[in-house]
């Protein structure tokens, strides 16, 4: 359990610590020396929005010689707002700095003389606009990709697929990520990424299943951000890296929002209500979002078993159909005690309800082919989940630009239970008799965070970052399965009935330093993390584990400008993947009397060491990335399928059962290349283009038998965006993931196509969007399991082709207005934003 003590006199240390910070100041005769080093002459500054004192991020600076006016330079601000523009001549030169929305302000007399040195234009104040101009019509969409040196931003509302979609169906259209038919998500093909809401852990992801983010809607969503390879300011967990879920909140005076509805079929019908006002020190903001949805399923397998004397096998053909709606309402506001200090307190609450129907018929064939057995089962399930949420946070900014204090602290409250009501019935043998069960499962999750960081920034390019956080998560999950008797009693089954209890307590440390030399970047980091889990049954209290162990994790980044608009990076980072709550579960579920899923409580963290080396640029017509990736994996946790109970007298339902359940199986290398490519073909045409091929070897057994493979797989995603006449936009995808060797055989390819058109209307204040989600209905998942004596082939759908159309209308707020303000802080485990330079 947590040390209060401990934890007091941390946070004490560190703010003691920054108060001292308060009094420090350049020290002149180190400026002088960086100063002295410069190879040609460096002009620097910061843009500031005036009404809040934050950072503009991505305002344009233009450097032109005041002589003739022409342009000799330019660049973007960054993260924090500063900019760092080399000058090649001497001269007289002024700067232009732009922003959508915002005044155009101008600095002149700036004189750059043969010696290098330092061009300080200081700290920009641009004021937003007041003034209507009635005869400019200005577009400037949001790029759907930005590409930063330390991670990747996707813009989702552009993307003509995402809108009447959800958190799900959004990631599974972002480059290097996919969605399997069963929600899980996975970054370059792995399934331990870490997935945030806004920077920190939320219900809004899931606990332990992926229902949560189908029940996230795309209203709520302003963008996606991926990170591929995370600094020592970032947790350490998730092997892959971080998808953070930006969700929308704007800070433009006045009253401003958004009404969307939409319909779709199979039944897809929803309104999503955004409202923002902005008033003196007060921005106070509230969204709302209900949806009813229904999402019809279906699939099937073949499974053939060979034993020394006799082959039999079964075929099972699966119907299922999942329906329900979700509301959620998420406000609060933004408190500006002064120019520098920000308070901000926010809430959620959500609710869902979802009933899901699957109809299972089991068709049983002896060793010439005939069928001997046919047993249907059909479970009819509830689920009803909940989630509350309180988010309180603290920025201070000091003096000197990009000097700050950041304070979090997070509250969740998530409850979901699910009750499921079954009844098996076999068809062909009538002194068989019907099995009827029921089963229920309540699972509460609560999680506390606290987190504290500091950026001291000693020069205009060098900064140390320190912080600390502490996280507390308590699961209790209580399962409990019976089956009705011949008079009628439902009696508990004891093997499936149990409460498991999953306490866990993580502090962690870091500390960062950033700097560069010559024409070089570089960041250095380490974080230390103290992880405290103790797991118990309560039906088996011998089975109670703790477990205390203290990892530390650095990270290296070393970057290059090759010129104003190209970049090249090399990067290293450990990171470790603890087992996630599901994979702990000691018993099994119920759904499927022949397929039985069970944890494995004795499951140890995985642990991946990384290095990637990256180049970007980034030019008028579009941006370019490509990435080369290594990553070496420990305690490898796989599911492993094993067939026991096998009765090929079929004189029950039961003539075998599938066991599966993961183990920390072995130890992984892989490699890979990324490639992404956006680029304006014409005006009236733009095309996204994203590709990930990859290696993997993996080496390990289980109980004697070699589960070692190797694999080449690849995925990619075509995007066409066509601006037509008459105010229309068409968008076309293709998407294709190649197959994949897996450690019991392969998963098959999958193709899919999604296409959307929209029309603006109501004089440009709304928009009517058409579109349908995979268009030639073939999205499935199959796949191929092989053990020492079965085979199994798999095909599923989750969810068939999807047609919709979706209304949107803003009030006091033009389409393509950009969010303004201080951003989103990143607080992957204590971390501020990103940090600028890197």
């Amino acid at each position: 359990m947590i040390n209060l003590k401990a934890l007091f006199l941390s946070f004490f240390f560190i703010t003691t610590f920054i108060s001292i910070a308060q009094q420090r100041r350049i020290d002149p005769a180190r400026l002088r020396q960086i100063e002295a080093n410069l190879k040609q002459s460096m002009m620097i500054g910061a843009v500031i929005n005036n009404e809040n004192n934050q950072p503009v991020e991505f305002a344009t600076i233009g450097i032109f010689n005041q002589a003739d006016s022409s342009l000799v330079t330019g660049n973007v601000t960054n993260a924090e707002g500063r900019f760092r523009i080399p000058i090649e001549k001497p001269g007289i030169y002024y700067t232009k700095i732009e922003f959508i929305g915002f005044d155009t302000k101008f600095v002149s007399n700036l004189e750059v003389g043969e010696t290098p040195k330092f061009i300080r234009v200081g700290r920009v104040q641009l004021g937003e606009k007041t003034e209507i101009l009635e005869e400019i019509e200005i577009v400037a969409e949001k790029s759907q990709s930005i590409y930063s040196l330390d991670k990747r931003v996707y813009n989702v509302e552009s993307d003509l697929s995402n809108l009447s979609n959800n958190a799900s169906d959004i990631l599974d259209n972002i480059p290097s990520v996919q969605v399997d038919v069963e929600g899980n998500v996975s970054l370059r093909g792995s399934e331990n990424v870490r997935i945030l809401v806004d920077g920190k852990p939320s219900g809004l992801a899931g606990i332990g299943s992926t229902d949560a983010l189908r029940n996230l809607p795309s209203d709520l969503i302003e963008r996606i951000e991926v990170i591929t390879n995370p600094s020592a300011r970032y947790d350490a967990e998730g092997e892959a890296g971080i998808i953070n879920i930006v969700l929308k909140k704007d800070q433009k005076k006045g009253i401003n929002g958004s009404v969307t509805v939409n319909a779709g079929y199979p039944e897809n019908f929803g309104t999503s209500i955004n409202l923002n006002r902005r008033a003196g020190k007060f921005n106070t903001f509230l969204t709302y979002s209900f949806r009813y949805r229904n999402t019809p399923g279906n699939g099937g397998s073949n499974q053939v078993f060979t034993e020394e004397d006799t082959t039999f096998s079964f075929i099972r053909d699966l119907e299922r159909s999942r329906s329900g709606f979700s509301n959620t309402v998420r406000g609060g506001f933004d408190f500006f005690l002064d120019d520098k200090t920000t308070l901000t307190f926010s809430g959620l609450y959500s609710i869902s309800d979802q009933e899901t129907d699957v109809d299972i018929n089991n068709f049983d064939f002896d060793s010439n082919g005939d069928e001997v057995q046919r047993v249907n089962r059909f479970q009819l399930e509830g689920e009803d989940d909940t989630n509350l949420e309180f988010d309180f946070s603290l920025r201070k900014e000091f003096a000197r630009p990009g000097q700050r204090f950041d304070f979090d602290f997070k509250w969740t409250d998530n409850d979901d239970v699910e009750t499921a009501d079954i009844i098996e019935d076999n068809l062909t043998n009538e002194n068989v008799e019907d099995i009827i069960q029921r089963t229920s499962n309540t699972e509460n999750q609560q999680t506390l965070l606290i987190q504290a960081d500091y950026v001291e920034p000693f020069t205009a390019t060098s900064k140390l970052e320190v912080g600390l956080k502490s996280t507390n998560r308590v699961i209790d999950n209580n399962f409990l399965a019976e089956e009705q008797n011949a008079s009628g009693e439902f009696i508990a089954i004891s093997q499936f009935n149990n409460q498991f209890i999953y306490d866990e307590w993580i502090h962690a440390a870091y500390i960062q330093y950033a700097s560069e030399f010559s024409d070089f970047k570089y960041q250095i980091g380490l974080r230390s993390e103290f992880s405290d889990i103790e797991t118990r049954l309560s039906e088996s209290p011998e089975d109670e584990a703790d477990r205390e162990f203290i990892d530390f994790f650095p990270s290296a980044f070393l970057s290059k400008e090759i010129s104003d608009q190209s970049s090249l990076k090399l990067s290293y980072s450990r990171r470790i993947s603890r087992p996630r709550f599901r994979l702990l579960l000691p018993f099994s579920n119920f759904s499927d009397s022949r397929n039985f899923f069970s944890g494995n409580p004795d499951l140890n963290p995985e642990y991946t060491n990384s290095v990637e080396v990256e180049y970007v640029t980034n030019r008028d017509k579009g941006s370019f990335l490509t990435n080369v990736y290594y990553r070496r994996r420990n305690n490898v946790i796989q599911r492993i399928t094993v067939v026991d109970s096998i009765n090929n007298d079929f004189s029950n339902n039961f003539p075998f059962i599938n066991r599966i359940f993961p183990v920390n199986l072995a130890t992984e290398s892989s490699v890979g290349w990324e490639v992404s490519v956006s680029y304006d073909v014409a005006k009236f045409l733009t095309f996204n283009f994203n590709s990930n091929l990859f290696y993997s070897e993996v080496e390990g057994e289980f109980e004697g038998e070699d589960f070692g493979n190797e694999t080449f797989s690849w995925n990619s995603r075509f995007v066409s965006r066509w601006d037509l006449p008459a105010d229309m936009k068409l968008q076309a995808s293709l998407r294709y993931i190649a197959p994949r060797q897996t450690a019991q055989g392969e998963r098959l390819s999958i193709t899919s196509i999604d296409l959307g058109l929209s029309k603006d209307i109501l004089k440009d204040k709304g928009t009517l969007t058409i579109g349908v989600s995979d268009l030639l209905n073939d999205r499935r998942r199959r796949s191929i399991i092989e053990g020492e004596n079965f085979i199994t082939r798999d095909d599923f759908q989750w969810r068939e082709r999807q047609w919709t159309m979706t209304l949107s209308y803003r009030f006091n707020e033009d389409k393509n207005d950009r969010r303004r303000g201080r951003g989103d802080r990143g607080g992957y485990g204590g971390g501020g934003d990103d940090g600028g330079d890197f």
